[in-house]
């Protein structure tokens, strides 16, 4: 009985922490890639549709590092449009071409709607520029942001920011599962 209630407990456990993909592009080639500029527009970022209900732990972001360096990486989650800072985090120092991993705290929460636009924001301390990875990926509705450059046209196949983000969905209770409140339940036929 004590090992079925410890499976049991484990099992509960792993199913409440599962996380769902928001976005997933790896780096292919060192060609795709770019430096931010010096100054104030010194970021990179990635317009994503938000698909999950909460982005705080254990949900978290990556970004693929090409350059080394004592400057931290910070992320920023705004509304877009409207530029309202709704999550941020920061990671510690990176590495060359190795994936920065940030853990968001929420600011807002009210502020993170399934199905809205944001901008997923990356910085450096003291305006440190950043060696930015990009791959061409069939997207809609997705694109990235880098200041001071062309923004490609819109089209079927655009630069999507070398960057992994992962969230959570809210649990849903089973008897919710194909129940409508609008629709009336209908008493079987007697007979």
């Amino acid at each position: 009985m004590r090992a079925v209630t410890v499976l049991l407990t484990v099992g509960l456990v792993a199913t409440g922490l599962a996380l769902t993909s928001v976005f997933h592009v790896d780096p292919r080639t060192a060609a795709w890639s770019g430096w931010t500029e010096l100054g104030l527009y010194n970021y990179v970022s990635e317009v994503l549709t938000l698909n999950v209900d909460s982005l705080g732990p254990p949900g978290y972001c990556e970004l693929f590092s090409g350059a080394d360096g004592a400057q931290r990486y910070y992320l920023s989650v705004r509304t877009f449009p409207g530029n309202f800072e709704v999550a941020h985090g920061d990671t510690v120092e990176a590495r060359g071409h190795v994936w920065v991993r940030c853990t968001l705290e929420v600011v807002y929460p009210e502020s993170l709607v399934k199905g809205r636009r944001y901008e997923f924001r990356w910085s450096r301390d003291n305006g440190a520029r950043i060696l930015y990875y990009y791959d061409y990926c069939a997207t809609k509705f997705d694109s990235m942001i880098v200041p001071g450059e062309d923004q490609p046209p819109p089209g079927p196949i655009r630069p999507a920011l070398a960057m992994r983000c992962y969230g959570v969905m809210d649990r849903l209770d089973s008897l919710l599962c194909g129940m409508d409140a609008g629709f009336p339940v209908q008493e079987p036929a007697a007979g």
